[in-house]
């Protein structure tokens, strides 16, 4: 899959009823995971897998964020975004 911004990387993890689903930018290496059904199938939880992405990397953008690591070369830790 593919955005303004570069590839998106998926991968899916079965865990128990559910898969989590991660989406992971390659230009940015912005990571981000949703959980759903096993029931639901993978294509619906790539869109919204890709769209929680899009909603991060937008929100990065607006604050000024363009790099995700701090001064010691670590993302900063985070309450992670509720969508």
């Amino acid at each position: 899959m593919g955005n303004a911004a570069g590839d998106v990387f998926l991968e899916f993890h079965r865990i128990g009823p559910f898969v989590k689903a991660t989406a992971i930018d390659s230009a940015s290496l912005v990571e981000v995971s949703v959980m759903g059904p096993s029931t639901a199938g993978e294509e619906c939880l790539a869109r919204a897998a890709v769209k929680k992405l899009s909603h991060v990397l937008e929100r990065r953008l607006a604050s000024g964020k363009s790099d995700p690591a701090g001064p010691n070369g670590r993302a900063p830790l985070g309450r992670g975004t509720l969508i």
